[in-house]
């Protein structure tokens, strides 16, 4: 698939096979999907208006892992009069045993 990373289990020698059973695939489509339904549910929630061709940004310069942490989200709007930026912060935090998303 378009979107899945794939390592190795094991360190291979060099002109050694790369087998599929010694491959693991990672989806790293479906937290990108969780991140987009997640923005979109705040969005309909506080009831911006977001333009339907506007595209939604991910950064997570420290991995999809570590987004909740240091991630952000940010849409572009543009038009003739304007143009505006909103940045949408999903932070995940866990107190014992707790799971709590703050979304701002």
């Amino acid at each position: 698939k378009r979107y899945n990373k794939m390592v190795t289990k094991k360190k291979l020698n060099q002109d050694s096979p790369l087998l599929f059973k010694d491959t693991k695939i990672i989806d790293t489509q479906s937290p990108i999907n969780k991140i987009r339904n997640k923005v979109r549910n705040l969005l309909n929630a506080s009831k911006a208006i977001v333009p339907k061709n506007a595209n939604l940004e991910i950064s997570h310069h420290y991995g999809l892992e570590k987004f909740y942490k240091y991630g952000i989200t940010m849409i572009n709007i543009i038009n003739n009069a304007y143009c505006k930026k909103l940045i949408i912060v999903l932070l995940m935090i866990k107190k014992e045993g707790l799971s709590l998303n703050l979304m701002w």
